[in-house]
């Protein structure tokens, strides 16, 4: 009831689409609205916890916490941490500019004793454009980004492939690999040692541009109507150009990520 009159809500599709209608009782209509959320619109928000063992020199296994987000908003889409704005899709080719943000790169002085006396290294913000086919058997990715944030100042580029197995009505896993360009300035940035921040335990560093490799399995489990588990297992071996750099003692990495999710 409102301003003292009845007034019901009412569910109809026209034109293979769904409205809500708000109407009194007496038949007049109050407003028509599209209910966006029915027309193929869905969002997911939540919140990851990820366990990875550091590359760096000194620091070993890091846990730490960031928020995630799925869901489609007519062209607007959003991935893990990753927003994209669908520029064209016919359901195999779709071509979107797109905005990552990665959680997960970078470190602090007081995380190893190995960087004692050098500045912070930031977390990225990258945007560019990303490209994706699907084949019905696999689906192909490739993106090429910019870094817009005061961190790395470089660029990455990417390929990988994967493919969706629907277990159930409730349960998918899906298994990928990419490999992963990242040019000079972004792994002078983390990985690099200019020569005035040389020391007898850590020699100056020049990093050029190099190939990683990641290999990625995803699970899906939508336990109950709004309420979904996120699980990610990843393996990535590193470039030379990494690991020959004095601040880092691994050739690889691995880490596992859950996440929860709440369907609004």
């Amino acid at each position: 009831m409102k301003g003292g009159v009845q007034m019901y809500e009412v569910e109809f599709k026209f034109d293979g689409k769904s409205y809500e209608a708000i109407l009194t009782a007496d038949g007049e209509v109050r407003s028509v609205e599209e209910d966006n959320f029915s027309n193929g619109n869905f969002l997911y928000l939540g919140l990851y916890v990820e366990s990875s063992r550091s590359l760096y020199e000194g620091v070993g296994t890091e846990t730490e916490a960031y928020p995630g987000i799925f869901g489609q908003y007519g062209n607007f889409w959003f991935y893990d941490t990753t927003v994209g704005y669908s520029l064209y899709d016919d359901g195999k080719f779709n071509i979107s500019p797109i905005v990552e943000f990665n959680f997960d790169d970078g470190y602090e002085e007081g995380d190893s004793t190995i960087f004692t006396g050098l500045e912070d290294r930031d977390d990225s913000i990258d945007t560019g454009i990303q490209l994706s086919y699907d084949f019905d058997a696999f689906k192909v990715t490739g993106s090429i980004l910019a870094n817009i944030s005061d961190s790395h100042g470089g660029h990455t580029a990417e390929i990988g492939i994967d493919r969706e197995f629907v277990v159930s009505d409730t349960f998918t896993i899906t298994p990928g690999f990419s490999a992963i360009y990242r040019s000079d300035d972004y792994n002078q940035y983390y990985f690099g040692v200019n020569p005035e921040d040389a020391t007898t335990f850590r020699p100056a560093y020049q990093s050029d541009a190099g190939f990683d490799y990641e290999i990625e399995v995803a699970a899906n489990w939508f336990f109950s109507e709004k309420w979904a588990l996120r699980t990610e297992l990843e393996y990535e071996i590193y470039s030379d150009e990494v690991t020959d750099s004095p601040l880092v003692d691994e050739t690889d990495g691995i880490g596992i990520t859950f996440g929860l999710f709440y369907e609004f």
